[in-house]
C-alpha cells in the first residue's frame, strides 16, 4: 500500500521466482489529480476489494492563477472532453473524407493561369502547353486576381503591360494576401529595359521572360519551377526537424506554415483535435487551407496534422526515455494499433526514423 502510486515499483521480497511489479497507471493517475489540484487515496481489504477515492475541487476558482492549467469554457469547440475513443478516431476519418473531396475536385494535370491582353499570345500559350497543364484565361491582372482567387492554380504566366491592372500590380497583390501568395509566378515583358524586371521581382515574381520567347525556353521555366516546388514538399515530408523558412519561398508563407505548426504543438495532446478546429485558428477555408498545405507541403489538411505529430513523436523517441504508450498519448494518438498504422502509411518518415523502434 506503501509504494502502490511508485512508478515502476518492484516487490523484491525474497524468496519470490516472479516478483511482482506496478507499472505506470496508478503513477500516472496520481500525478493527474494533483496536477488538478486534487487527492487520490486507497483502502483495501484481502478478499474483499479495493476502492480508489479521487477529489477535486468544484470551484473555477481553485484552478485559476495556476500557470500548468488552462480553464476552458464548455463552450469552446476544443474543450477537452472525449465521449469515446471510437468518437476520436471518427474525427480523424472525416477529416480524411472532405480531404479527399477536395483532392478529388482538382485535376492531376497542374494547373496554369494565363493572364494576357493580347488574345493571340493567350492562344498560342493554350495550344503549345495544352498537353501538360490545365489551362485558365485572363485578359487583364483585374480578372486574373479574380480567377487565381478563385481555383489558386498551381503556377501563373502574367504579361506585364495590361489595362485595369498591369502585371506588377497583379503580382504584388498576389503574394501579399495569404490565400495566393503561395503561387509561383513568371512575367513576359517586351520592355528590353530592365527596370521593368527589377520590379516584378521585388513584388514576387519568381522568373522572367522577355517577348518574342521561345516556347521551349518557356516550357522548361515551368517545369523547374513546379519540380523546385516538389523538391520543397518532399524535404517537408522527410525532415524530422526544420525550419519553416527551410521549405517555404514566401515570407508570407513562412509565417503561415509557423502558425499552422504553432496551432498543432498547442493542441498536440488533444485527441479530439480536428482540421474544423485548425480552419477556425487559420481563419481560411476549409478548401483553401486544404489547397495551400498541398503546395506548401505536398499534405492534405488531416495529414499535416498527423505528420507534425509523428515528428515530435519521433524527436520524443530519438530524446527522451519516455515509452512508447506515454509518447502516443504526448502526441494525441488514441491506441498503440493506430499509433503505429499512422507511423507505416506515412512511409518516408517510418522508413527512415522509425524502422526496428516500433
Amino acid at each position: 500500500m506503501d509504494t502502490i502510486f511508485e512508478r515502476f515499483y518492484i516487490d523484491k521480497t525474497k524468496g519470490k521466482d516472479n516478483p511482482q511489479g506496478i507499472g505506470i497507471g496508478l503513477s500516472f493517475v496520481q500525478q493527474l489529480t494533483k496536477l488538478h489540484q486534487g487527492d487520490i487515496k486507497v483502502e483495501s481489504k484481502i478478499n474483499e476489494g479495493t476502492t480508489f477515492t479521487v477529489t477535486l475541487l468544484m470551484e473555477r476558482n481553485a484552478y485559476e492563477n495556476i500557470p500548468e492549467i488552462t480553464c476552458k469554457s464548455s463552450k469552446d469547440p476544443d474543450f477537452l472532453i472525449r465521449t469515446s475513443e471510437t468518437n476520436s478516431l471518427a474525427i480523424s476519418l472525416n477529416d480524411e473524407i472532405t480531404d479527399l473531396n477536395i483532392d478529388k475536385s482538382r485535376s492531376e494535370k497542374p494547373i496554369l493561369l494565363v493572364v494576357d491582353d493580347n488574345v493571340d499570345i493567350r492562344v498560342f500559350l493554350k495550344q503549345a502547353l495544352d498537353d501538360d497543364y490545365i489551362i485558365y484565361e485572363a485578359q487583364n491582372g483585374k480578372i486574373g486576381l479574380e480567377i487565381a482567387n478563385k481555383i489558386l492554380p498551381n503556377i501563373i504566366l502574367t504579361d506585364v503591360l495590361m489595362p485595369e491592372l498591369d502585371g506588377i500590380e497583379f503580382c504584388k497583390k498576389l503574394k501579399t494576401q495569404q490565400e495566393t501568395s503561395h503561387i509561383p509566378v513568371i512575367m513576359l515583358t517586351a520592355k528590353l529595359s530592365q527596370e521593368s524586371e527589377i520590379k516584378g521581382l521585388k513584388t514576387g515574381a519568381d522568373d522572367y521572360i522577355r517577348k518574342p520567347f521561345d516556347i521551349e525556353l518557356l516550357d522548361v521555366k515551368l517545369k523547374n519551377i513546379i519540380r523546385q516546388r516538389d523538391q520543397l514538399r518532399n524535404r517537408f515530408k522527410k525532415d524530422i526537424t526544420f525550419k519553416p523558412k527551410d521549405v517555404t519561398v514566401t515570407t508570407l508563407d513562412e509565417k503561415f506554415l509557423q502558425q499552422a505548426i504553432e496551432i498543432v504543438e498547442k493542441h498536440m495532446m488533444n485527441t479530439d483535435f480536428s482540421v474544423e478546429m485548425l480552419v477556425k485558428e487559420m481563419g481560411l477555408s476549409r478548401s483553401t487551407l486544404y489547397l495551400k498545405f498541398k503546395e506548401i507541403t505536398g499534405l492534405s489538411s488531416s495529414a499535416f496534422i498527423r505528420n507534425i505529430r509523428l515528428k515530435r513523436a519521433i524527436q520524443l523517441f530519438e530524446k527522451s526515455d519516455y515509452s512508447v504508450k506515454e509518447i502516443m498519448y504526448m502526441t494525441g494518438f488514441n491506441t498503440a494499433s493506430y499509433f503505429s498504422k499512422c507511423f507505416k502509411k506515412n512511409s518516408e518518415l517510418y522508413q527512415a526514423n522509425m524502422l526496428g523502434k516500433m
